[in-house]
This record gives structure tokens, C-alpha cells and sequence, in this order.
């Protein structure tokens, strides 16, 4: 059985998002969004997806997570590449950043498959993977890249999470705007995202079981399916918060036709008004 999906099975599947606004962002469903094909998918999560169908308190996180979801995809456009020679190579420069939607994507799909215990433990990687984005973004941002691509090549470890996270905050381009009030209450809930996250992949008590304490083996139930949505959602908030002051330009679009009488401009360098999921992300908040 097996062998005969196998062979049935597409070699290699893309996915792809073709998307345009000048008002209010577009309403593309989490499973395009995440490019999961929901033929493939139990009764029970098609029904989850289904989200008008959904109690109200349920519907507006779900669709929070939707507009998360569609805001780190869409800072893509941002994502520069440097042709400086001092730079060298330009192959995998932004491995991380796509390295760690992988994670979100796999997190996500399997919560929605019930599967509550192993969307949790991707979390932490998505996380981890995330910031040391932004951290090699910022770190290469005035020096070369050959230490990212000695990182790369596994001719160094990377640096833990604390030290990526406190490199971020340090270095930041927006520093000076955000009180330091702000940026240690955001360092804060950040970091213990992260410990409470790092509590599922080592032996837990019975006090921090997730399956002592839902009855059982197989029986997380919907407990915990809500508590993912919601350490998913704070999880996105900050790591989007963190993007955001990493790549200020996102917060200033900018009219490509004005500025250079032609809609293509510099690649990797600003958002434009078709980048509108954040009029939608804030609104929401």
C-alpha cells in the first residue's frame, strides 16, 4: 500500500501564493497559506478549517494566526541581497528564514491534526531558526558573510538562543525608538516562550506532563489543542515584533510608481502597498 502511494505521489510540489490589494489584506485561507493540500487531511481537521462553523473566541484567534502567518511570509520582500564583492556568495543567503517557516508549517499542520504534543516540540526549532535570522541578518549587515556561511557549512556551532536574542536587541536599527522599558519586557516574554517550549524535549515531572495531566496516553484533548493556538499566537506576536524593528522599512511603503515611474524598483529593499497584512495584524490587537 505504501509503495503504491509512494509512486502516486508527485516527485517534487510547489507551492505558490499570487496576491494583490490596495485596501484590506486578502482573505487566503490558512491551509494555502501553509500549502497543505486538505485532501489529505482527517474529517476532523477539515472541519476545524472550516472556521465560520467555529464558536466565536475560537474564530478570532484562528484568524489571528491566519494574519500571522501571512505577515512573516510577506517580510520575503524584504529579504536583500547584497551583490558587494566582500560579500562572496549569494547562494542560501536567507537559508534561515525560509529554514524556519518549514518548522511553522509542520507545527501548525499537525496541530491541526490533533497532533498537539509534536506541533509543540516544532515550535522551539521555528523559534530558534527564526531569530538566528535576524541575527546573522544583523550581524553581516556591516562585515562579510563568511562567518555565516562557515555557520553554514557546519565549520562552527551557532551561538545560543539567549546570545542571538540579546544580539538582536543590542543592534537592532530601531533601537533608539523603543524604550528599553519595551525592549526588556519583549527580551522578556521572548526568552520564556522559549523555556516553556524547551520543557518538551526533555523528561518532564508529573506536574509539566502534558499527557499526565490531560488522563492519559492519546487523550490531550481540546485543552491543549487551545493552549497551542494560543502559544503559537504569542510566539508569532513577538518573533514579528522582533522582524519588524529588525526591518523597520516594513512600517513605511513606499509608492514604487512615484518613486521610479515603474512598478519593479530595487528587489529585497521595500514593501509597497500590497504589503497590507499589517494595517490587518495591528488592527486586530
Amino acid at each position: 500500500m505504501f509503495t503504491k502511494w509512494f509512486h502516486e505521489r508527485k516527485t517534487r510540489e510547489f507551492g505558490s501564493i499570487g496576491e494583490y490589494t490596495e485596501t484590506d489584506a486578502p482573505k487566503i485561507p490558512l491551509s494555502q497559506l501553509l500549502n497543505i493540500d486538505i485532501n489529505n487531511l482527517k474529517s476532523s481537521t477539515k472541519d476545524i478549517l472550516d472556521v465560520e462553523q467555529q464558536p466565536e473566541s475560537f474564530k478570532i484567534s484562528f484568524t489571528e494566526l491566519t494574519k500571522g502567518v501571512h505577515a512573516l511570509l510577506q517580510f520575503q520582500d524584504i529579504l536583500e541581497v547584497s551583490l558587494d564583492p566582500k560579500d562572496g556568495e549569494i547562494v542560501n543567503r536567507h537559508y534561515a528564514y525560509y529554514e524556519s517557516l518549514v518548522y511553522l508549517r509542520e507545527s501548525i499542520a499537525s496541530w491541526l491534526d490533533g497532533n498537539v504534543l509534536s506541533a509543540l516540540i516544532l515550535l522551539r526549532p521555528f523559534q530558534e531558526i527564526a531569530i538566528l535570522h535576524l541575527y546573522w541578518h544583523l550581524h553581516c549587515r556591516d562585515n562579510s558573510y563568511e562567518s555565516y556561511y562557515s555557520w553554514l557549512r557546519d565549520n562552527r556551532r551557532k551561538p545560543s538562543f539567549f546570545k542571538t536574542l540579546n544580539y538582536i536587541c543590542d543592534n537592532m536599527p530601531s533601537k533608539g525608538y523603543i524604550s528599553n522599558k519595551r525592549l526588556i519586557e519583549l527580551k522578556r516574554i521572548t526568552g520564556n516562550i522559549y523555556k516553556s517550549l524547551s520543557d518538551y524535549h526533555h523528561a518532564t515531572n508529573m506536574n509539566d506532563s502534558s499527557v499526565a495531566q490531560s488522563g492519559g496516553l492519546g487523550n490531550l484533548g481540546l485543552r491543549y489543542f487551545l493552549f497551542y493556538l494560543e502559544m503559537v499566537l504569542s510566539q508569532l506576536r513577538q518573533i514579528i515584533y522582533l522582524f519588524v524593528l529588525t526591518y523597520p522599512i516594513s512600517l513605511f511603503p513606499v509608492d514604487k510608481y512615484k518613486k521610479w515611474a515603474f512598478s519593479m524598483g530595487p528587489v529585497g529593499l521595500f514593501f509597497d502597498k500590497t504589503n497590507c497584512y499589517f494595517r490587518e495584524l495591528f488592527r486586530s490587537r
